[in-house]
């Protein structure tokens, strides 16, 4: 996919996707809220590489019939520690030692 686009097509799409995964367990290490958007910051004890993260959700107003919360989540941004994620689960395997990055100005 390109960079930036949108991950799912459609909620159906996101459902359906999203069914298919297993659980992960995590732990809310820190909340914030302001009017509209909830931020959170998140740690998922996975093994051999903790991985956290944090996500934004950005809210609408939408009352609905019988739903006690009048409010939805409408997107949501999320970034966490991929490269732990990926070596969890045995796609990527860091070597031993020590590893430097430079960066070329």
């Amino acid at each position: 996919m390109p960079l930036f686009s949108e991950t799912f097509a459609s909620r159906a799409n996101f459902e359906s996707l999203s069914a298919q995964q297993p659980a992960v367990p995590f732990q809310l290490k820190n909340l914030w809220f302001t009017c509209d958007t909830i931020t959170f910051r998140w740690l998922s004890a996975q093994s051999p590489q903790p991985v956290v993260g944090i996500s934004v959700a950005h809210t609408v107003y939408a009352p609905r019939a019988g739903n006690s919360v009048p409010w939805q989540i409408d997107e949501i941004w999320g970034e966490f520690d991929s490269a732990a994620w990926l070596v969890n689960l045995g796609v990527l395997a860091p070597t031993a030692g020590k590893r430097e990055i430079a960066f070329e100005a």
